[in-house]
């Protein structure tokens, strides 16, 4: 899912996804910034769990998402659902 955002840097950051899966151990979850950095946010977790609903903020999944620290947010960005 492409999305564009305006410009500025990135000092923090949240992604909030809600996706419907019968079994989320199943998927692997990135986000990739227009500069090509990728940020694990869910990796084959969460056993038998349906359904993918999380907020992730810049201190969640051990600051996973401090990758993007300076990163300007212009661009194209895109989460990737992997099954």
């Amino acid at each position: 899912w492409p999305v564009r955002i305006a410009s500025g840097a990135i000092t923090s950051a949240a992604v909030d996804l809600d996706i419907t899966h019968s079994y989320v151990g199943d998927l692997r979850i990135t986000l990739v910034s227009p500069r090509g950095t990728e940020v694990i946010l869910h990796d084959h977790g969460g056993a038998g769990r349906d359904d993918f609903h999380e907020s992730i903020d810049w201190d969640a999944r051990s600051g996973a998402l401090h990758a993007l620290a300076g990163e300007t947010t212009a661009g194209t960005w895109e989460v990737r659902v992997r099954d």
